[in-house]
């Protein structure tokens, strides 16, 4: 038989181990909650969607516009930022015709930066009086009904059994310094 002080204190303890027990059962569901909390907010929520005005083009100058790149975005509007699959969104702005290159950065809580590198004509190409402005891999950059003046005008045939000599051309037209243009 216990005596009556140590029953106290037995009663006592397990009280304090069922006080703990119950702390810790808090404190582990109110970090659940937190952490579920968290992640709908990032994860689902549109607190921290992308904006189409909180969208910045860098680098759409001449051949590019910044209404293609933005409209090229479009089925990405509303999307949370984590969730936001960046090789797509590149994607679907280097189809954008005279896109060279596109590299696409988070900008929090809506945003994006898109860095465009456009394509830029090495030379003139003529066709039908017109001119075509072609780049270093032969992609034609625009049509214009006068060749700029400094860019070098080459008669050769765009298609056909001419296309590896307009490509090397065009390769050697990019190596020469400007000067020597």
């Amino acid at each position: 038989m216990l005596s009556t002080g140590m029953a106290d204190r037995l009663a006592e303890r397990a009280a304090i181990e069922k006080h703990d027990r119950r702390k810790k059962r808090g404190i582990t569901l109110a970090a659940i909650v937190v952490l579920l909390g968290a992640v709908w907010l990032f994860g689902f929520s549109s607190l921290f969607a992308l904006d189409r005005e909180s969208v910045r083009v860098i680098g759409a100058t001449q051949f590019v516009k910044e209404t293609e790149v933005l409209q090229a975005l479009d089925s990405h509007y509303g999307t949370p930022l984590t969730r936001l699959d960046l090789n797509a969104v590149n994607q679907e702005v280097s189809k954008i015709a005279n896109v060279r290159r596109a590299a696409q950065t988070r900008r929090w809580p809506h945003g994006v930066t898109i860095t465009i590198e456009e394509r830029v004509p090495v030379a003139a190409v003529p066709k039908d009086k017109k001119f075509v402005l072609l780049d270093i891999s032969s992609v034609q950059v625009a049509t214009v009904d006068k060749a700029p003046s400094g860019l070098p005008v080459i008669k050769i045939p765009m298609t056909g059994a001419h296309e590896k000599t307009l490509t090397t051309t065009l390769e050697i037209l990019d190596a020469i310094p400007a000067e020597l243009l």
